[in-house]
């Protein structure tokens, strides 16, 4: 898997990277983070032959592809981790205190917010948990989740 515009490529490890940063907020190394920074002269300071060869490569991905608040500064890459920190935080939070045998319930209340609860972590598993693994390490067995595989 990489990332091609204009005849330039992101290779797979770098691409793997900043697909973490968006979807996770996986800290960047240095070089990526000029990148999603728009720190050309560091960005260029910091690349390797084969990204430095390629730097168009990611002005396209910054363009088409990652969210206009995870790029454009160094605040921006800093709170971007930030929000994304918190997002796991809270959602390993609704984990831990989620009521796991709610379908087993006689309390229809009970049986409800259980009911509720679960969509809404199965909604986030899937932005911020994608490869369930944050879901398997709290889930009791019977409740644990196949990990996502591309």
């Amino acid at each position: 898997m990489s990332y091609t515009y204009r005849g330039y490529t992101i290779r797979t490890d770098m691409l793997s990277a900043l697909e973490a940063y968006v979807q996770l907020g996986v800290p960047l190394g240095d070089f990526l983070q000029s990148v999603v920074s728009n720190d050309l002269v560091h960005a260029a300071g910091h690349a390797d032959d084969n990204n430095f060869a390629n730097l168009q490569a990611y002005a396209g991905w910054l363009y088409n592809e990652c969210p206009m608040d995870a790029c454009g500064s160094r605040e921006k890459y800093l709170a971007w981790v930030e929000k994304k920190a918190t997002e796991r935080t809270a959602y390993f939070d609704l984990l831990a205190t989620h009521p796991w045998g709610w379908q087993e319930s006689d309390d229809e209340r009970a049986w409800l917010a259980g009911k509720e609860k679960d969509e809404l972590l199965c909604k986030l598993r899937s932005s911020i948990d994608p490869d369930h693994s944050m879901w398997n390490r709290v889930a009791p067995d019977g409740h644990k989740v196949p990990p996502f595989t591309r």
